[in-house]
C-alpha cells in the first residue's frame, strides 16, 4: 500500500454553480463540453473575444450542481465573465468558504467517510491523487487525519508531478495576457460544441493561422531559474516559465519559445541579461497543441 501524502491547495478555491439553467449557460461560453455527473473532471475555461484567457476552471457535475474549481486569483475573472453574459437564466454562483486538499496515496471511499467531497482524480498531479474540499468545521480533524496517515507533500514534488503531466500554472505560466492556444493542451477545448466567446478565433489559428510562439518542455543539467530569457541579436526567443529540479539533477520546466527555436530537439544555450549561463534542450510538452498552417 502506497504512503500518504498531502497538502493544502491554497492557491486553488471552489464555485458551486445551481439553477436549472446552469448547463446550458455555461455550454454556450466555455472552451469545452461540461461534464455528467458520472464524468470526470472536464478542463475549461472563459477567454475573451480575442481569445486571451479569463479564467480557468475545472468541472464537475452533482445532481442540482456544477462545481467549478479555479484558481484564486482567477475568481473575481470567473465571476465578472458569468455576470456579463447573464441576463435572464435562473443560476446562482456561490464561491464556497472552506478548504482544498490533494491527497495521493488513500483511497477515496477513506476520505469520503472523514466528510470530504471528492474531486477524482486530481487531474493536475496524476491519477493517484484525490481533489478534496471540506467545510470550515471539518477541515481541523481532516488534517489531524491525514498527519496520522503520512506525510506533507513538498512543493517541489507536486511540481514535478504537474510539470510532467504538461499542466501550465495561472500567474506562472501564463496570465489575462496570453492567447489560449500558446499554452492550451489538447483536451482543454472541443471542436464540435458550438460557439463561444473566443471560438472563431481558436479555430482560425488552428486550422489556418500560425502562432509565433508556443508554451513548450524542457529538459537541462543546469539549474534554470524561472523568467531566464534567452535573447539573440536583442530580440527575447525564450524565456523559463515554471522550473523544477529532478530528482536525478538539473531542471525541467516549460518555456515559452519562438517557433523558429522551439523545434523538438533543439538546444538553446546562452546567457541571460544578468549573465546567468544556461543551457537546455526543447522537449514535448504533454497534450501541447502546436500550430503550423501557412499564414
Amino acid at each position: 500500500m502506497s504512503k500518504v501524502s498531502w497538502f493544502e491547495d491554497t492557491d486553488w478555491c471552489l464555485v458551486e454553480v445551481s439553477g436549472e439553467d446552469r448547463v446550458d449557460f455555461l455550454h454556450r461560453l466555455t472552451t469545452n463540453v461540461l461534464p455528467s455527473q458520472s464524468s470526470p473532471l472536464v478542463h475549461n475555461f472563459f477567454l475573451s473575444v480575442n481569445a486571451k484567457i479569463q479564467a480557468e476552471f475545472w468541472v464537475s457535475a452533482g445532481e442540482s450542481s456544477l462545481y467549478l474549481l479555479t484558481p484564486k486569483m482567477h475568481l473575481e475573472a470567473l465571476k465578472e465573465c458569468i455576470d456579463r453574459y447573464h441576463f435572464g437564466e435562473k443560476i446562482e454562483v456561490l464561491p464556497q468558504d472552506g478548504k482544498l486538499f490533494v491527497v495521493a496515496g488513500s483511497s477515496p471511499e477513506t476520505l469520503h467517510d472523514q466528510g470530504a467531497k471528492l474531486f477524482k482524480p486530481d487531474p493536475r498531479y496524476g491519477q493517484d491523487c484525490v481533489w478534496c474540499y471540506l467545510e470550515p468545521e471539518k477541515c481541523e480533524q481532516f488534517e489531524r487525519r491525514l498527519e496520522s496517515e503520512g506525510e506533507v507533500m513538498t512543493e517541489v514534488e507536486a511540481e514535478r508531478r504537474r510539470v510532467a503531466l504538461g499542466r501550465p500554472r495561472a500567474g506562472v505560466d501564463y496570465d489575462d495576457n496570453s492567447l489560449f492556444v500558446e499554452v492550451a493542451q489538447t483536451d482543454d477545448f472541443s471542436e464540435t460544441k458550438g460557439c463561444y466567446p473566443g471560438q472563431e478565433i481558436v479555430a482560425r489559428v488552428l486550422h489556418r493561422g500560425r502562432l509565433n510562439k508556443h508554451l513548450r518542455a524542457f529538459v537541462s543539467d543546469d539549474t534554470v531559474p524561472s523568467d531566464w530569457q534567452l535573447k539573440v541579436d536583442g530580440k527575447e526567443v525564450a524565456t523559463v516559465k515554471s522550473s523544477v529540479s529532478r530528482a536525478e539533477g538539473g531542471s525541467s520546466g516549460y518555456l515559452l519559445v519562438r517557433r523558429e527555436y522551439g523545434e523538438e530537439g533543439n538546444t538553446l544555450e546562452g546567457e541571460d541579461e544578468n549573465g546567468k549561463s544556461c543551457s537546455l534542450k526543447v522537449i514535448p510538452r504533454p497534450g501541447e497543441v502546436l500550430t503550423g498552417g501557412e499564414e
